[in-house]
């Protein structure tokens, strides 16, 4: 799940602007389709909800790995 401190969408892509990536170069580095990436991030970007899918957890275990740094 995304931390606290990544409250939006808007977060969330802004820290990956930082990191050097859009979210569709994200997508395709790491093997995701740029609509699921996109779909995740917009669902759980300032939610509380936890991700039930394996897909989904795992693109939001390596989003947050590459907007720590």
């Amino acid at each position: 799940m995304l931390p606290a401190n990544l409250a939006t969408k808007n977060e969330v892509i802004g820290k990956l602007r930082i990191a050097g990536f859009s979210m569709k170069e994200f997508a395709v580095l790491l093997g995701f389709e740029p609509d699921t990436v996109r779909k995740v991030i917009s669902r759980y970007a300032g939610s509380r909800k936890s991700p039930r899918g394996a897909l989904a957890q795992e693109i939001l275990h390596k989003l947050m790995d590459i907007i720590k740094t």
